[in-house]
């Protein structure tokens, strides 16, 4: 039985060196206040107050992007010429919303557009020939391709060939080749100078708009704003940081999706969770929303997730939804019954826990849900993860990472052995030959190996700071909100709680009683506080014998009949010695 990953707990310590007792005696704040934001290397005023007050004109200037000029100047051309212009996207939650953003936005000016997602099964990721020859049997002389085509660099060629022209609005890492288009606007880009470099793909395309509608009258005033809860929901879903921009955006947002969400996205909340008083947040855009748009690309064609985000008919949005949370129903079982045979495999793996990654295959694994799999396989193992299935004449597949290991990097180092491959430092996609898929476990996990020690596979909970329960109230909740939304590299405080207790009316959830609901007391603080653990359920029995506990915890509210309380989650436990 391979050894599970150890959790061990460390506390954030401020980058740079800034001293947090020096920031606490000039900005004269809540001393937790300045420990959070010092925790985030946050060390002036005028950078604090940027952070906790989020406005839209904060947006930087579209035209910082290189290729920014090129590309709205060619669209406004097409528009002029009466040209065909295809949107393409990927077939992803980011490529989905980017796609529809950028058809909405287009189609309130102009009438003369499509849309294209390829197909998962039948073309594979990013920009194909089928969707070029689509192009030209459609007498579209110009393709907008978000969320890929940086490294489509021979693709691209073949379009110019036929007298259609590229703009490319990507986020991935570039190859060694720009692809010869109208414009590429990636941040990632050597010679792009544009100060936030994390945007998602959406984001891009959101550029793109922001810089169309300040430089044209074809739109009303800031129309471009219109699509804000498209660029959070790509933002929530592609894992990006939640810094900058993006969490500007996110914000923004969420205020949108919260007052005034679009028909498509509102249709689809509906049908998942009636509860229309709880505010959503970045959780909900994860675990709700984003699942579903995927769920059309995986099983079946990402179209009707695009289908949904465009429409403005009731009655046709709710046969979209209603077939994308079929879809979802369906990948789930899916999901299910393949992580449990990789944990089959990983089982009778008598070297695994030598190993620096964890590599499975299976010819009958469904390719739309690999991916899912892999994060399955992390969250038990914790270590960097390819889960491979057959993909035509090809082995193929997705790869997710953990911290202290560049994913992309990884797979350039083994590029040799591959017939495609792209990505981004967590999460990537890789296709090779059967005849090799030996020699490259081995060279992936070398690659690995030189990235980090055996101890980096342990994974880390990292807390702001020790806070005891007495401590905790609606003031510390109001406090932790300033510094929303969550996501990488700015995730929700995490606090140290020492010495709690169950008052004794604790007890388990779920059919497999895996989940926990505890009223936590301590020895300072007599007030019992609700408190649930997700996981967690092998706890409860010394839990409810009377032991003392550590805990690491979320502090958050309870929606339930129209009321919200306070309700820590409890994100890990260790009993006192």
């Amino acid at each position: 039985m391979p050894t599970l990953s150890k959790t061990i707990w460390k506390p954030k310590i401020p980058p740079h060196k800034i001293d947090v007792e020096t920031l606490k005696n000039e900005w004269k704040m809540n001393p937790l206040y300045t420990q959070l934001l010092a925790n985030r290397g946050i060390s002036n005023l005028v950078d604090a107050q940027a952070f906790v007050n989020l406005n839209i004109h904060q947006l930087l200037d579209p035209f910082l992007m290189d290729g920014m000029f090129a590309a709205s100047e060619r669209i406004i051309d097409a528009i002029n010429r009466h040209e065909r212009i295809m949107v393409y996207g990927d077939y992803d939650v980011d490529g989905t919303t980017s796609v529809a953003l950028f058809y909405l936005f287009l189609s309130y000016a102009y009438s003369n557009v499509e849309y294209y997602i390829p197909d998962r099964y039948s073309e594979g990721y990013g920009i194909s020939k089928m969707g070029i020859e689509t192009a030209q049997k459609n007498n579209c002389k110009l393709i907008i391709a978000i969320d890929c085509g940086i490294r489509s660099v021979e693709l691209v060629d073949y379009a110019t060939s036929l007298n259609i022209d590229f703009i490319i609005c990507d986020h991935h890492l570039p190859g060694n080749s720009i692809p010869k288009a109208v414009a590429v606007l990636d941040p990632k880009k050597e010679s792009c100078g544009y100060p936030f470099k994390e945007l998602s793909g959406c984001g891009i395309a959101f550029k793109l708009t922001q810089a169309l509608n300040q430089n044209h009258s074809l739109w009303p005033n800031d129309f471009y704003l219109e699509f804000v809860d498209l660029v959070a929901v790509s933002t929530c879903c592609d894992i990006v940081p939640m810094i900058g921009e993006n969490r500007l955006l996110v914000k923004t947002g969420l205020q949108k999706l919260n007052e005034q969400p679009r028909l498509g996205l509102k249709v689809l909340l509906f049908g998942v969770d009636n509860q229309a008083h709880k505010p959503l947040e970045v959780t909900d855009i994860v675990f709700k929303i984003g699942p579903r748009i995927n769920a059309a690309g995986r099983i079946k064609s990402a179209r009707s997730a695009v289908d949904l985000l465009i429409c403005e008919d009731v009655n046709l949005a709710k046969e979209f939804s209603y077939a994308l949370n079929e879809l979802n129903a369906e990948r789930g079982v899916l999901d299910s019954a393949i992580t449990e045979e990789a944990f089959n495999l990983i089982n009778k793996e008598k070297d695994f826990d030598n190993q620096f990654t964890t590599v499975v295959y299976s010819p009958l694994w469904h390719k739309g849900v690999v991916g899912i799999v892999a994060s399955r396989l992390i969250e038990k193992y914790y270590r960097p993860t390819l889960v491979l299935t057959d993909s035509d004449d090809l082995i193929g597949g997705s790869a997710r990472s953990i911290d202290k290991v560049d994913i992309h990097e990884a797979l350039v180092q083994c590029s040799d052995l591959l017939v495609q491959f792209g990505g981004h430092s967590h999460a990537a996609g890789l296709k090779l030959k059967p005849e090799n898929l030996t020699l490259f476990k081995q060279k992936f996990d070398d690659a690995v190996s030189k990235m980090i020690v055996k101890e980096d596979l342990n994974r880390i909970l990292w807390y702001e700071t020790e806070w005891g329960l007495e401590l905790v109230n609606e003031k510390l909740l109001e406090n932790i909100n300033r510094f929303s939304p969550f996501g990488p590299q700015n995730m929700e405080p995490v606090f140290l709680a020492k010495g709690v207790y169950d008052t004794g009316l604790g007890k388990t959830m779920g059919k497999d009683h895996d989940h926990i609901k505890l009223n936590l007391i301590s020895n300072k603080c007599n007030n019992p506080i609700a408190a649930i653990g997700f996981k967690l359920g092998q706890y409860f029995k010394t839990i409810n014998s009377g032991k003392p506990f550590n805990m690491l915890y979320t502090v958050g509210l309870n929606y339930f009949n129209g009321q919200s309380n306070l309700q820590l989650e409890i994100k890990d436990i260790k009993f006192e010695e």
